[in-house]
Formats: C-alpha cells, structure tokens, sequence
C-alpha cells in the first residue's frame, strides 16, 4: 500500500511537472507581488467593482482591467496605455497578454506596441527606450505571447492599445500581463543584454504568438541605456529540454527504484515465509509416528489389518494373561462380590 501511495504521488508530481513546463521556452515567470508590481493608465473604470490597472497582473483571471466606459469621456478614446514598474530590473525575454476571459470580448487589443526602458517613461513622451516592438493580436480570448529572440535589460514596460480587435469601440482590456525573463534570473541586476530596438515580423491576424528578432543598432536610448550596449551578454542557462530531462529523469528515477525494492522486499518475504513452513513441518513430522511397512504405504501411517489378524492377536494377549502368575493367583473375582459359594467350600 506505501508503494502505491508513492507511485500516486510521483504520477501526480509529473503531471504538474509537465504542465508547468508548457511554457518553460517563455523563461522564468516574473513575481509580480516579490517586488510588488505597480501601474498607470491613461484610463480604467472605476464601475462594476473596479476595473483598475492592478487587475491586469493580480495572478487572477476572472478580473481585468477596463478603461473607462460608463462615463464616456474623452479619456477613454483610442490609443490606450498601460505602464507598469516591475520594482528591479530584469532580463526580460518574453511578454504575454490574456484577454478578458468573460462572455464578453469588448477590450480585446488588436494593434500593440510594446515598449521596455531601464528609465521611468514619461506619459506624454513617445514609446522610446530599450526596447520597442509592434503586432496585431488576434480577435479572440486566447492568450498573446511575444517572444524576445534576445532578453532586454529593463525595469518599465508599457503596452499601448492602439485598436480595438473587433473594432466595437474604443474600449481596451486586459485581463493578465505576464512578464518572463531569462532563465539565469541572477544575472538580472549585474549582467546586461544590449540595449536594443527591435526589427518585429508583425505576425498574422489569426496568430497569437510572435517572434521578435532585435538588431544591433540602438535608437532612441537614453544615456543610460548607451552606457549599457558594451555590458557583456549574460552566461547560458541550462536549456528547457535539459530542465524537463531533469524534473522527469529524477522523479522515474526513484519510481523504478522503488518499484525495484518493493519487489525484492517481497521476494525476501516469501523466501523466509517458505523456510519458516518447511521449518514447521519438519518438527511436526519429528512428532508423528514413523511406521516401516513393505513399501507399499505412506511415510507415517499404520499399515493396514490383513484378515484375521485381529482374531489373533486377541487369542495371543489371552494366552499371555493365563499365563502371568501374578494374575493367576489371585481369585478370579470381581470387586464386591459375595465370595464362593457354600458347596465350593466343602
């Protein structure tokens, strides 16, 4: 029952395993509460419960974050933006974008542009920095992935809603941005990709994920970011295949191991169960009564009454008993008897 119980519990290890190395090519997921994220929209609806920016990264899926739509001021117009403060800096090697997972698709973005920095970007100023990619996302409630062919040094992300997919308002949503960065998550603050902008393949409508090849070339960097471009380039991390070769390996490993002893275990068991009955039997048959007949019969066992051996045997102990003097002198008369009679004494 244990074996059994251990192999439950490594099945479901794997499982959870597999399924959480779906998206091990995306990088390490960024906590969004270990600095706790922080954000500023251009607009978001204070109605139905709130539908502020912090719903877009609360690890919650059924919430999102909605601009403005009640009041239909001017603030809720097209384009949108959302920035967020990561709280440190990271290698930042993708980006992904799930829409509002309600009945309703209004929100749903269509043209992006994404824009990392290392600098707190003002409001006003146009999406320059680091980093800066743009695509069309597909009109359904899937979610967008934007992968980065080289991790970006940066702490500010900004994504601005350029169209609604649908085109049935000016309206945008978000129901969770995740950040993902590079697989060394150490290196983050001391080592330092190149300060790059991006050449983006604009994927097709129907897909949702894009992949982002960035040139050598910065433009529109900040001092800062120039100081950077010669920081040299961050020491490979085990890749995603080793890591799901290790995270399966590991836990078959000890599943055939146990497997392998619980079978030995048993094998030992029965082995001693064995001995011990055999044991058992042979100081049983020490006990019993061994007869030696002519061949015929079975080890233990009285050989068999010819006929009439019993007639004389009987007549044989008879004979014995009239013989014995000691019997023979003494009357022949049973305990309590009245003694002889009168004319047996004359």
């Amino acid at each position: 029952m244990p074996m059994i119980t251990l192999a439950l519990g490594l099945c479901l290890y794997l499982t959870s395993y597999i399924a959480s190395c779906q998206d091990s090519s995306l990088g390490n997921l960024i906590d969004s509460f270990d600095p706790p994220w922080t954000c500023d929209v251009d607009s978001w609806e204070p109605g139905d419960g709130g539908h502020n920016c912090s719903k877009a990264f609360d690890r919650d899926d059924t919430t999102y974050w909605h601009t403005e739509y009640v009041q239909g001021s001017i603030s809720a117009r097209l384009p949108h933006r959302l920035d967020i403060d990561l709280g440190r800096i990271y290698n930042v090697r993708a980006i992904t974008y799930l829409p509002r997972q309600d009945d309703s698709r209004n929100g749903v973005i269509g043209q992006y542009r994404i824009s990392l920095n290392l600098n707190e970007p003002q409001p006003v100023r146009s999406d320059t920095g680091a980093f800066t990619t743009e695509g069309t996302w597909s009109d359904d409630q899937e979610r967008k992935t934007v992968n980065l062919a080289s991790p970006v040094r940066a702490r500010y992300f900004r994504l601005r809603a350029l169209t609604e997919a649908g085109d049935r308002g000016d309206w945008t949503s978000a129901a969770q941005i995740d950040i993902y960065e590079d697989d060394d998550p150490d290196q983050s603050d001391s080592a330092s990709s190149s300060t790059i902008t991006a050449t983006p393949q604009t994927p097709a409508a129907s897909s949702s994920t894009s992949v982002v090849s960035a040139s050598s070339t910065p433009t529109g960097t900040t001092p800062d970011d120039t100081a950077d471009t010669q920081s040299p380039q961050p020491s490979p991390a085990l890749s995603s295949s080793a890591k799901v070769g290790i995270g399966l390996g590991i836990p078959l490993g000890v599943l055939t191991a146990a497997i392998v002893g619980f079978f030995i275990l048993r094998h030992r068991r029965r082995t001693r169960s064995s001995g011990q009955h055999d044991s058992d039997n042979a100081a049983a048959g020490e006990l019993q009564p061994v007869y030696e007949g002519t061949g015929n019969e079975k080890r233990g066992s009285a050989p068999p009454i010819q006929p009439g051996q019993y007639q004389s045997n009987r007549e044989h102990h008879l004979s014995e008993l009239h013989s014995d003097p000691i019997s023979s002198s003494y009357p022949r008369e049973l305990p309590g008897s009245p003694g002889p009679r009168p004319q047996e004494l004359q």
